[in-house]
């Protein structure tokens, strides 16, 4: 007997095949049958009339590292209909880490990770991922290793080129966490410490995940004003070492920038034809968001969170960040969101503090003007109070551009969603926006293909062979939606909304959504690399 059933279903498989009409057969956690199901047969029974039945959606860049663990059920990703997600994003995460850095971490992943009550009762990989076995989970955890954090474990928060010998040790305690479940390597080259890589590290850790036959997912150097410099960059790192290149978030920041999209777009194409392997994820939305700390040069961080602290608390070089952000426009070395978005356009998304609340939702120029200072000296203020623990949403895209993205077949999506008092939106309604948004109101792709986006484009990136199509020996993990319905409902002014039009979701056969409700089950099992 089956233990469960899904009949009467528009079954959207995640090949991009035409939709067609079915039943599916699920018994202990996998697809049994497909098409023609005896009803006669199961323990359950769910009619799915006038809804589509598609592969769990598959988040390609989050930041659940820690709420996760602390609050495993994440409604905010299993009401929207993400399964999966991949953790360990931008190069900065929680392993391998050393017991000593680990209050630097916590500090400096506050605005991103947020900073739940738990225990960091881990040192490697694999005990990161044995912490969501031994709690349970309601989405299936995949983990990419963090470029920063090897970074930091061989030669600290220094700000300086590592050695042969450094990028040497890196690798091998990156080849250890790839043998320990870990499906590539993520890097965030505008954050500390992984911005102080020059390419020979690039070329180095390439090199490993080449051989290991694993892909490296980038945050770029820059999204703006030398966006092209910045793919070129990692393209010609990944056609030297054969290591395939996954580029997060794609997208061009700053008005002035956007005229960069179409030799952007040429120079990734050109990489593709010479060979290199090339994948993205990307978000719905004109806003981007990040911890507040990305606004100063890369030199004020070196040391970790506390010489930054100490730094942004002496006035002489206070003033010569001042002057780097706002004077040295045209040949920084860091990527500027103050620059992109300007005071206005950047708002606080979550502070650390009670005293600090008022300032969530609103920009840097009014919370400058109820202080009565200058917003670079309101920026100062809140990272020394918060102490560096500080989000922000950033405006800075274009709509043309993300419909451009969202066209092209060889990319996913993603919530790359922070936690926080006043989250982007994009953490709760990223995979609902693309299907009510970009497929049924603008049409701008099919079902189809938005679904096969979704699930097995970003499955074949992962590596995993039982995720993302609907088919027999398949994990059976789906999400139930009414296509004429399905949307987000999240907004920047009200966030933690989620969406409509998700009656049920099904995660290795087990019901976490039924008729729009979340249960308790926490069925999520931790994927880890396929060698």
């Amino acid at each position: 007997m089956l233990d469960l059933i899904l009949q009467n279903a528009t079954i959207t498989d995640g090949t991009g095949k035409r939709r067609f009409k079915g039943a599916i057969g699920v018994q202990d956690g996998k697809i049994v049958q497909v098409g023609k199901v005896s009803t006669d047969q199961a323990r359950q029974v769910l009619d799915c009339s006038g809804h589509v039945v598609a592969p769990g959606f598959i988040d390609l860049h989050c930041h659940s590292d820690l709420i996760l663990l602390a609050e495993p059920g994440v409604p905010m990703k299993i009401r929207q209909g993400c399964t999966t997600e991949l953790l360990g994003q931008d190069g900065i995460s929680v392993a391998p880490i050393r017991d000593e850095h680990k209050p630097i971490w916590r500090r400096q992943l506050a605005g991103l990770e947020g900073n739940p009550d738990i225990a960091w009762d881990w040192n490697t990989v694999a005990d990161y991922l044995k912490a969501f076995e031994h709690r349970g989970t309601a989405t299936n955890p995949v983990f990419t290793t963090p470029h920063g954090a090897l970074r930091a474990y061989v030669l600290g928060f220094a700000a300086r080129r590592a050695s042969a010998k450094e990028i040497a040790r890196m690798g091998e305690l990156l080849r250890q966490s790839l043998h320990q479940g870990a499906v590539g390597m993520s890097t965030g080259l505008i954050y500390t410490p992984c911005t102080y890589a020059d390419r020979a590290e690039l070329v180095g850790l390439c090199q490993v995940l080449a051989e290991e036959k694993a892909f490296i997912c980038i945050h770029l150097r820059s999204e703006g004003t030398t966006t092209v410099e910045a793919v070129e960059e990692i393209l010609s790192v990944g056609q030297e070492t054969g290591c395939d290149v996954h580029l997060s978030h794609l997208k061009i920041a700053g008005r002035e920038n956007w005229p960069k999209f179409e030799q952007f777009m040429q120079t990734i194409e050109n990489y593709r034809q010479a060979g290199v392997q090339v994948t993205f994820d990307q978000y719905p939305y004109i806003a981007g968001s990040t911890i507040l700390g990305a606004v100063l040069p890369p030199w004020v961080h070196d040391g970790g969170a506390e010489k930054t602290l100490e730094r942004l608390a002496d006035p002489k070089q206070r003033q010569q960040m001042r002057q780097e952000i706002w004077e040295r426009t045209k040949d920084r070395e860091w990527e500027n969101f103050l620059w992109f978005s300007g005071p206005e356009g950047l708002y606080v998304g979550s502070v650390a503090t009670e005293k600090n609340q008022w300032m969530v939702g609103k920009n840097f120029r009014s919370i400058a003007q109820e202080r009565g200072v200058d917003p670079v000296d309101a920026i100062f203020d809140a990272l020394l109070e918060e102490r560096m623990g500080i989000s922000i949403v950033s405006f800075s895209q274009s709509e043309e551009i993300i419909e451009e993205i969202v066209r092209l077949p060889y990319g996913g999506f993603c919530t790359d969603g922070i936690i926080g008092a006043r989250p982007h939106p994009r953490l709760y309604g990223t995979f609902p926006r693309v299907l009510g948004e970009y497929v049924r109101k603008r049409r701008i792709i099919s079902l189809e293909e938005a679904i096969r986006k979704m699930t097995s484009v970003a499955a074949q990136r992962l590596g995993f062979s039982d995720e993302g199509q609907i088919a027999v020996g398949k994990r059976a993990t789906f999400v139930v939606f009414d296509p004429k319905t399905i949307k987000d409902t999240a907004t920047f002014e009200n966030p933690k909304q989620h969406p409509e039009g998700i009656d049920y979701v099904m995660v290795n056969g087990q019901v976490v959504v039924d008729h729009g409700n979340q249960t308790n089950a926490l069925p999520g099992r931790v994927l880890r690399r396929e060698r």
